[in-house]
């Protein structure tokens, strides 16, 4: 089965009714994930998943609290998907905006996601640099060269969930 997760921040209280817009449009069953505040993470917590220049080529971004919760908040997601049982689960953002086409999208990415994909849904132009992975004339599935660093709206089947934790256990970036 497949759920959704809207991330929202507890404390981000003029964002509530833009997440309930999100929960009545969303195509799928779906409900609100609390987000993790960076800003509320002790030293310990970041010292424990934080670990910078831990991989090569070096992280060129000053680190950055709010980009960690948001990432915490994904891993979260990730997590309640295994915890749930789902076979995958479409992860929201509380600042998207679905338009009247997104269900189709979904629904033609549900039919060709395979286990072990990760699928995110761009609304910015992703380039010319890709290749088609699956295409039904009005929509299609690809993978870009270079991926979009965006992770507004995201389809994760449970084994790109088990493998996205599993390899995120310890960050030097988000």
């Amino acid at each position: 089965s497949v759920a959704g997760f809207v991330i929202s921040l507890e404390r981000a209280a003029a964002r509530r009714p833009q997440v309930e817009r999100i929960l009545q449009r969303c195509p799928i069953p779906c409900q609100r994930l609390a987000a993790v505040d960076g800003a509320a993470l002790s030293a310990a917590e970041l010292q424990a998943i934080y670990a910078p220049q831990l991989f090569r080529p070096r992280n060129p971004f000053p680190r950055s609290i709010g980009n960690i919760g948001c990432f915490l908040s994904h891993r979260r997601a990730w997590q309640r998907l295994l915890n749930g049982g789902l076979s995958a689960a479409l992860i929201l953002e509380d600042d998207v905006e679905l338009d009247p086409g997104f269900k189709a999208s979904l629904d033609f990415a549900l039919k060709v996601v395979q286990p072990g994909d990760y699928v995110q849904f761009q609304a910015r132009d992703i380039g010319k640099r890709h290749r088609c992975i699956a295409s039904d004339g009005h929509h299609a599935l690809v993978w870009p060269v270079v991926a979009p660093r965006r992770t507004s709206a995201q389809l994760v089947t449970r084994e790109a969930a088990e493998r996205l934790l599993e390899t995120s256990q310890r960050i030097d970036r988000p």
